[in-house]
This record gives C-alpha cells, structure tokens and sequence, in this order.
C-alpha cells in the first residue's frame, strides 16, 4: 500500500452538514479492512465532536480542538496539548457581548469579531493565536496547531509522516499538509487549499473523499505528483548555482564516475539529506566507507559480523520509522575487501597526486601514478629510499589519502611501525606481498 495513514479533516472532508454519512462510513471501513490506520483532525472542541461524530471507534486516533486534544479510542487516553483558556479572557469576552465556544483548550469565535477579540486578549494580558477556519475564528496557545497535533500522534502510533496522506478542505488544514508527506482535498475546498494539495478529487465534501477512498486510494491508483515537497537536494550547478534535486521516491539511483570522482561522497551526501529529511535509510556498506554516517542524528552503526547482527540492528526500525542503519560488513570474512585489479591497481591518480620515491636527501628517484607501478617500482627501488618512507609513515599515508582505502592504510601503518622496531627484515617484499593479497594482483 502506497500509504500507511489518512489523517482527515471533519468538517467539509468527511462531514457534510455536521454528520459523516453512510458512504464515507463504509469507506473508511473499507480502508481499514486494507491495513490503513485512520486518523480524525478537526478543530471543533472534544466535547462538540463527541456529540456529532457517531463513529469514533473507526479511528485509531482524534485530534480535537485544532490539535489542542488528543484522544486515542482504544484506550480511552485523552490528552490535552495545552493550558485551559484563562477565566480573565472569558469574562472580558462576556464584558464585550462576544459569543463563543470553549472546549478542554480552545475558544471558538466568529471571524467577524477579530477586533474585539484582539482588544479581550489585551485587556485580560492573555497571549493566544488566531488561526481562521473560514468563517470560524480559533484562538489556541502558541505553537498549537493540527500540524503539531498529527505529528504527536504519529509518534504514538508509530508511523512515518512520509507515509501518511492528509485531507482537509480550509485553511486551518494547512499545517496539517506540512505535517504529512502527502495531501489531497475535495473539489469545492478553499482556493488556497487547492493549490498547496498533491491531488484535487472530484467531489463535494464527503461524497467526494469516500470516492477518492474507495476509487482512487485503496486502488492505489495515484501517482506522486512531481512537486518540490517530494524530492531531494543534493547539489547546485556549479555554472548557475541551479539546485539539483532528485525525487524522494519511486526511482532507482544509479552512481558512476572514474576513480576518485566523488561517487562515495554523493552517496553519502544523499544519505546525509535523507535522514535530515526523516527518511528511514538502510546503508548497506560492504567496504566500511560509511562508518562517518553514524555521527547524523537516528543513525546506527553496525559491524556485521554474523546474519543475527543484521537482525538486531534493523529492529530499531521498528520501534522508530525515521530510524537509519549503516551495515558495515567490511569484517565478514566471507565479503573479504577486495578491489578489482583492473579498477584500481592499474587506475591512474589525478594530477600531482602521485607517490614520489624520494631518498633521505629529499631528491625524487621515481614516482608512481597508480598502485600497480607502486608495486612495479617498489621492487627496484634502492633500500634506504623505502626505509626513508617507512620511517615517515608515507606509504600508508598515500594510500588512506589518494585511494580511500582505510583497511590497507592500516595494513601499511603496521607493517611502517614493524620496521621502525626493526621487526621486518625484508620490508620490499612485505610491501608487494600486502597490495597482491588484498587485491588479488599478481603479475
């Protein structure tokens, strides 16, 4: 299923005339027969719900009060998400003739009566939003919103927002899209509403959702809009400063270049950009490249050693949908790290970045542009020249900075700490015998 949630407004969504008829009953019925949690959002007060709205039991979780009540059906828990309204802003309301709704957190006015209300707030010293609702008139605690009301939610319920679709039809839903990683409203919402939605379905009201349930959701026969909310950067053009952005889903990305081009950094760059966006992401990394992924914030780091460490590190996947995992099975004796010889022992390094044989006069003997006529030179080289560069660290230098690759810069670094203890008696050969087995090469 494209989508694990509907998170849906009341009035004007669901409801028509302040009652969810018939078809849109049986829709959601449908939907959660197929797997989907449901998710009620209004912002009328928990009290004034409870006496409408004839089918609570369908949702897995209400928020009322424009996201000022939670209440999760299954266990009767119900929290609020702010203070009670101030008895003072009440009685300056009545001072003024304003009429008005109180629920458990919120007051509900007209839209007619900003003025006044504006003037009660400040008379009473009571900070409160505004947020329109068409003609309706909320006042809420800073920060309170349908938007922060779902994402309290989904973290009770466990889910992702990236897989959550959300349908409203009037301003106040608009935070509520932003919450969600898909939107959609029916035919006769608000111009502003249907502007900032995924997709418009045809329709009134609830007629129209039970259709796009029924006919369109659960046939799972929509398609990822190409929108900006759906898609990744991860870049600029360098000639324009143009941001390159990839979709966020629903394709295969394929990486490539010549040797040292930058193919391991855009790949972590990617992953960097996945998790920033709450993305869970699995990196399955079998040369140990990506182990600085795990200093992001919700990503792991796992050395595999056996297929039990794969199990337990995808657990927490489970408990948290914005969990990410780097798989490291550089250390599995069967996934041995090797490179192709043709790849990169006969690939030739950029430019200046050659390994430069230099005798303890400072004079340069040789140099040598790839790891094959390192081993190649390495065989002739004089010996005070190579005990110079053991003695200094630079052949596991060269090595860790130029090819990237971490285990044979360690294998060097012993083999560099060996002979400076007078360890090693023929260090050319421990050289050439190190790169033919880590690489398979051979001449």
């Amino acid at each position: 299923m494209f989508f694990k949630a509907l998170a849906c407004d009341y009035d004007g969504t669901l409801a028509s005339e302040d009652r969810i008829g018939p078809a849109v009953r049986e829709a959601l019925g449908r939907a959660r027969k197929a797997g989907l949690r449901l998710i009620l959002v209004t912002g009328r007060t928990f009290f004034e719900l409870t006496r409408v709205c004839e089918c609570l039991e369908l949702f897995d979780a209400v928020v009322a009060e424009n996201g000022a009540v939670l209440y999760y059906p299954g266990s009767a828990m119900i929290r609020d998400q702010g203070p009670p309204v101030p008895g003072r802003l009440l009685a300056e309301l009545d001072r003024r003739g304003i009429y008005y709704q109180v629920g458990r957190v919120i007051v509900g006015t007209a839209r007619g009566d900003e003025g006044a209300l504006k003037e009660a707030l400040a008379a009473a010293g009571v900070t409160r939003d505004l947020i329109y609702n068409r003609a309706a008139l909320m006042l809420l605690p800073a920060g309170v919103s349908k938007g922060s009301g779902v994402q309290q939610a989904l973290r009770v319920l466990g889910l992702s927002p990236h897989d959550v679709l959300a349908l409203g039809d009037a301003e106040n839903d608009l935070p509520l899209f932003d919450a969600c990683g898909f939107s959609g409203c029916p035919g006769d919402s608000l111009p502003a509403v249907r502007e900032r939605v995924d997709w418009v379905f045809p329709g009134v009201h609830g007629d129209g959702i039970a259709a796009a349930i029924t006919e369109q959701i659960l046939p799972e026969r929509l398609t990822v809009q190409d929108s900006p909310r759906h898609r990744i950067s991860i870049g600029w053009v360098a000639a324009t400063s143009g941001l390159v952005t990839i979709p966020a889903r629903g394709v295969n990305v394929l990486i490539h270049g010549d040797p040292h081009s930058g193919k391991s950094w855009l790949a972590g760059a990617l992953v960097e950009r996945l998790v920033a966006a709450r993305y869970s992401v699995c990196v399955i990394d079998p040369e140990g490249d990506y182990r600085v992924l795990a200093h992001l914030p919700g990503v792991t780091w796992t050395e595999v050693h056996e297929p039990d460490d794969v199990e337990r590190a995808l657990d927490g996947h489970l408990q948290d949908p914005a969990a990410s995992t780097v798989l490291d099975l550089s250390s599995l004796p069967q996934t041995v790290h090797v490179r192709h010889l043709t790849k990169y022992v006969d690939s030739c390094v950029p430019p200046g970045q050659e390994f430069r044989f230099r005798g303890p006069d400072g004079r340069v003997r040789a140099s040598a542009d790839s790891l094959h006529s390192f081993r190649r030179v390495a065989a002739t080289a004089p010996d005070n020249v190579l005990a110079h560069h053991a003695e200094h660290g630079d052949f596991s230098r060269w090595v860790r900075d130029v090819f990237a690759d971490a285990e044979l810069a360690r294998q060097l670094r012993k083999i560099e700490a060996r002979w400076r203890r007078r360890e090693l008696a023929d260090l050319r050969r421990t050289l050439d015998a190190l790169i033919t087995v880590r690489y398979g090469a051979d001449e």
